[in-house]
């Protein structure tokens, strides 16, 4: 666009001001190319003048852009005077554009956009009211919908770009499934499962300069990025399993690398997955594959291995991946590593008879009662809150204590807090209590 603009503002300078000598010569201007040796008058003001090389002028055109735009072409041009050297040609703009926009086609308006998305994040000239007025155009209504059919059905052209700096806005937040299944580049469909999976839109705002050495003045200019959450709840499984299948290598890598991402995640079925990577035709997804089992088979064999019996009722876990099983050996815990706050214990995921357990156990002291059906240990919804949970694996429930107990013994139906001792505080239960169900398998 700026080739054009250059183009046409020369062009406006051999109608205008160009010496007769120079209008007749060897060069010649398009707008004479018909009016041979006739005198041009100086035409009305258009939009044409919005390229001129004079100021005034091109502010005058703005404020006379409370009109339809013709085509994509011109409104592109008007757009790009948000970026304008002149700061009353940028004030006019971002005041017009947005009247302009009412009574032009949303094709046209899409036109502008595909135009200037690309490189707008460069544009040095522009403050945020700009890039909101420029945003704003995405909500017009009937822009949104020409914008999506074009990422879908585009061949070529810098449509990864476009999408990511739509996704500033939430605009195409509920077409990002259609988008990613459907469109003709592989790059946009990367682009589109990669945002799904990871929960959030990211794109570039901008660069900046980053010395690189200072003492010999080397450097480069950075991309800086920015990024928000997503306006809508989707399935990551289904969302895995949908680019896993992808005919492009490319969409699988993304699937691969967001499998890295959830590989210490015990809800989130890895083995599954990497299994299907580790046997890919990309060389790539193979490899991740194969390094997410390779580090399952490491945990598995890490993993401290802790057996209750009916005397010993009680034990303890804390910085590392265990597996705990029951006086009977019916049920079985899997308590892995996921972090630890800075002053405190660890906190661990749950799983219960290979099925994910909700909330976050804490390393410390796990008590169980004789008849291997009820346990207690310290446990927490959200960080950073702690609570005792008391689980009861015959029918699959859970309830949490009125306070916090870090020493019990489960004398069923009483729970006995011996924290501080000889004072025990005994909580009695029966069928009056809150008991949450929980599910018995990942289905």
């Amino acid at each position: 666009m700026a080739r054009w603009e250059q183009i046409i503002r020369q062009e406006l300078w051999f109608v205008r001001e160009a010496p007769p000598s120079v209008r007749t010569g060897r060069l010649r201007s398009l707008f004479l190319f018909f009016q041979e040796n006739k005198a041009i008058p100086t035409p009305p003001l258009n939009w044409t003048d919005l390229c001129s090389a004079n100021g005034h002028v091109r502010e005058h055109a703005v404020w006379k852009l409370n009109t339809t735009a013709p085509n994509g072409f011109l409104f592109t041009l008007a757009v790009r005077r948000l970026n304008d050297w002149v700061e009353q040609v940028r004030s006019a703009a971002r005041a017009m554009i947005p009247v302009c926009a009412k009574y032009t086609m949303p094709r046209h308006i899409a036109d502008a956009l595909c135009s200037v998305l690309p490189t707008w994040s460069s544009w040095g000239r522009m403050d945020e009211l700009a890039k909101k007025t420029i945003t704003d155009l995405i909500a017009v209504e009937g822009v949104a919908d020409e914008l999506r059919n074009r990422i879908i059905s585009s061949p070529t052209g810098p449509m990864v770009k476009i999408l990511s700096q739509i996704l500033r806005t939430p605009a195409l937040d509920g077409d990002l499934e259609e988008i990613a299944q459907r469109a003709v580049q592989p790059a946009v469909r990367a682009k589109a499962y990669r945002t799904l999976l990871a929960g959030e839109a990211t794109w570039v705002a901008g660069t900046r300069w980053e010395w690189v050495d200072i003492r010999y003045c080397e450097g480069r200019m950075e991309h800086v990025h920015e990024s928000r959450s997503l306006s809508i709840a989707r399935s990551l499984m289904t969302d895995m399993n949908t680019a896993a299948r992808d005919r492009s290598a490319t969409v699988r890598n993304v699937a691969s690398e967001a499998l890295v991402r959830k590989m210490n995640d015990p809800a989130f079925p890895v083995r599954a997955l990497a299994l299907r990577f580790s046997k890919d035709a990309s060389a790539s997804v193979a490899r991740r594959g194969q390094f997410i089992l390779e580090e399952l088979e490491k945990r598995r064999l890490a993993v401290t291995r802790i057996s209750f019996d009916k005397v010993n009722l009680e034990s303890s876990f804390s910085m590392g991946d265990f597996v705990l099983s029951t006086p009977d050996g019916r049920h079985e815990f899997e308590f892995l590593y996921v972090g630890e706050p800075p002053h405190g214990d660890s906190y661990h995921s749950i799983r219960i008879d290979g099925a994910p357990f909700p909330g976050l156990a804490w390393g410390s002291p796990i008590y169980i009662s004789s008849d291997s059906r009820y346990v207690a240990f310290s446990w927490m919804a959200k960080p950073i809150e702690r609570e005792t949970i008391v689980i009861d694996l015959t029918d699959r429930r859970y309830l949490l204590l009125p306070r916090y107990c870090l020493n019990v013994k489960i004398l069923w139906p009483n729970i006995v807090d011996v924290s501080i001792p000889p004072y025990p505080v005994v909580y009695r239960i029966d069928e009056q209590e809150k008991w949450i169900s929980f599910p018995e398998s990942d289905a």
